[in-house]
């Protein structure tokens, strides 16, 4: 197993920590950063990577390195059950096929296919083995020369922003066709409300927020709309059509009415401003399919909790899209 903190393991096959001048902490790194795997029996190789390494950061991410000085090494770390997101390699570590050997073990049993992987060599590779890195998913071949000089870091820093896009894009996959199944459920709500109420209670738990929120609903067909927000009556034309938790006491009233004088001008103020915002009451997400301004207030974001993926940004925007669409046909 991997000691808790961070690790090399030695020519000899012991493992023992770096030391501290030369440790990029997996402690300080968090669990949101990179960790890279450098397998290569030249110990000049490491020494030079851990050097160009030390604070240095990837899309605002800090970097957790692993060595390995052997193929064999590599494995056991592997199988221990250690997933990474890069693969530096040699291609010849060991001996000439083993680089190869590691790769199908990443890809197959391991089940790592996500990992990026950069392999470095001394000579050039024939042609007939393209078609076998091609499948193994290596992101790239360079010399070995390139691993000891600086410029190697642009193409750590391209794997890794591969790595990265590759992961959004199958989050967003996931989120979306989560959401495209629970849409037939969603629009099986005939009453505006009940269908309101539905949307709210997905969106928060997408969003990982408390079940507490709140729809207001606005019609804008009329020439004297800004006249009327110009003298404070948005109110009296703003229904609060559905809530969740403790705000569903004031469900189906006007916001003019709303007792909470902070929460109403919020809402109010989004509703002329036409954007969304976030303040002391919560988010506030505006949306405007014609004739309807819609405001949806949100519990504020909880603290410590991480910023929304993309994949999740997504989704979040395409639920959005069909409650705005999902009103249009009920209201």
């Amino acid at each position: 197993m991997l000691p808790d903190r961070l690790a090399t393991l030695t020519p000899a096959g012991l493992v023992a920590p770096l030391p501290a001048s030369a440790r990029c902490s997996a402690e300080a790194a968090g669990a949101s950063a990179w960790r890279l795997l450098l397998v290569d029996d030249d110990c000049q190789a490491h020494a030079a990577l851990h050097l160009a390494l030390q604070a240095a950061e990837f899309e605002g991410r800090p970097v957790e390195l692993l060595h390995a000085y052997s193929s064999r090494q590599a494995r056991q770390l592997l199988q221990s059950g250690v997933s990474i997101d890069l693969l530096l390699i040699d291609q010849h570590c060991s001996r000439r096929d083993s680089a190869i050997a590691l790769l199908q073990l990443l890809r197959g049993p391991l089940g790592q296919r996500d990992c990026r992987v950069l392999m470095h060599s001394d000579e050039a590779l024939p042609l007939s083995a393209q078609p076998q890195l091609q499948a193994l998913d290596i992101e790239d071949l360079r010399s070995r020369k390139a691993l000891k000089a600086s410029h190697w870091l642009s193409g750590i820093g391209c794997a890794l922003r591969a790595h990265r896009q590759r992961q959004q894009l199958q989050e967003q996959q996931t989120q979306l066709g989560l959401l495209m199944s629970a849409a037939t459920d969603l629009l099986a709500h005939r009453e505006a409300r009940t269908f309101a109420r539905a949307v709210l209670q997905r969106l928060t738990s997408l969003m990982g927020l408390p079940p507490t929120a709140l729809l207001c609903v606005r019609r804008l067909d009329t020439d004297a709309d800004a006249d009327a927000d110009a003298e404070g009556q948005a109110g009296k034309e703003t229904q609060l059509l559905a809530a969740l938790g403790p705000l569903q006491a004031v469900e189906g009233l006007w916001l003019d009415w709303l007792p909470q004088q902070p929460l109403r001008l919020a809402i109010d103020s989004a509703m002329q401003h036409r954007q969304s915002a976030d303040g002391e009451q919560g988010r506030l997400l505006y949306l405007e399919t014609a004739p309807w301004q819609i405001v949806i207030l949100l519990s504020a974001t909880q603290a410590g909790r991480p910023r929304s993926t993309a994949g999740e940004q997504a989704a979040v925007n395409a639920l959005c899209t069909l409650l705005a669409a999902g009103l249009c046909e009920r209201l």
